[in-house]
C-alpha cells in the first residue's frame, strides 16, 4: 500500500519526451530554413542588381599554391562554406534517429510510394541543402522508415529542387535553359526515388515492425513499444 502511495504522488512530466523530441526538430528546422532563406535572399538581390553571379571570396588563397595543396585549400575553402548547413543537417539527422519514433516519421511518409515520394520531395526542397550536407538526414530518415523512394526523394530535391537554385537558374539564364533544368530536376527527384523505392529496400524486420504499428494503431489495437 505504501508503495502504491508513493507511485500516485510522482507527477507527470508537463511535455512528453516525444513532444519535446518534435519541438527539438521543429526548432532545427526553421533554423536552417531561416539561416538559408536569409543567405539565399541576399544573394538573389545581388544578383538583380547585376545580373552576374559572382564567386565567394576564397577563405585562403589558392593562387600560387603548389599542385600538391591546391586540392587541399580548395577542401578547405568548401568547409569554411558549407559547415554551417553541415551541422544543421547532422543535427536534424541526430533528431530524426534519437527523438522521432518511426511510426510518426512512417505515418508522415505515408503507406503508398507514390505519396512517401511526394512527401519526400516536399520536405526536401525547402531545406535547400547540398548532396554533402543532406546525407545525414537521408541517412535517418532511411533508417526510420525503410522506404528508400521516400528517403532518395528527399535527398535529391534539396539540392536539385532548391527554390533559391531554380531562381537563380531562371534569373541567369534562358527560359527555355531554366525550364529544362527543372524538368531535369523532377525527373531526377521522381524518377530516381521510384527505382529506389522499387529496388532498395531495408530490411523486412524493422519496415514491418512499423507497418504493423501502424495497422495496429488504425485497428485500434495497442502498439507494441518503440524499438
Amino acid at each position: 500500500m505504501k508503495a502504491e502511495g508513493l507511485r500516485d504522488e510522482r507527477v507527470a512530466p508537463p511535455v512528453s519526451p516525444w513532444t519535446a523530441g518534435a519541438l527539438i526538430l521543429l526548432g532545427l528546422l526553421a533554423a536552417l530554413v531561416t539561416y538559408k532563406a536569409s543567405g539565399s535572399l541576399a544573394t538573389i538581390a545581388r544578383v538583380q542588381g547585376s545580373h552576374t553571379l559572382a564567386p565567394r571570396a576564397e577563405w585562403l588563397a589558392t593562387a600560387g599554391a603548389s599542385p600538391a595543396v591546391r586540392p587541399l585549400l580548395r577542401t578547405a575553402n568548401y568547409f569554411a562554406i558549407v559547415w554551417p548547413a553541415l551541422v544543421f543537417g547532422v543535427l536534424i539527422g541526430g533528431a530524426v534517429r534519437a527523438v522521432v519514433p518511426s511510426a510518426w516519421v512512417a505515418r508522415l511518409f505515408g503507406d503508398t510510394s507514390l505519396r512517401s515520394q511526394l512527401v519526400g520531395g516536399l520536405a526536401g526542397a525547402p531545406l535547400m541543402l547540398c548532396s554533402c550536407c543532406v546525407a545525414p538526414v537521408f541517412a535517418a530518415v532511411q533508417e526510420r522508415t525503410r522506404k528508400g523512394g521516400a528517403a532518395g526523394a528527399l535527398m535529391l530535391a534539396s539540392p536539385s529542387l532548391n527554390p533559391a537554385a531554380l531562381a537563380l537558374t531562371f534569373m541567369l539564364f534562358t527560359t527555355e535553359v531554366a525550364l529544362a533544368r527543372l524538368v531535369m530536376a523532377l525527373l531526377l527527384v521522381f524518377g530516381v526515388s521510384a527505382l529506389a523505392a522499387r529496388y532498395l529496400r531495408g530490411p523486412g524486420a524493422a519496415g514491418d515492425g512499423v507497418a504493423a504499428r501502424l495497422r495496429g494503431e488504425r485497428a485500434g489495437r495497442p502498439l507494441p513499444p518503440e524499438p
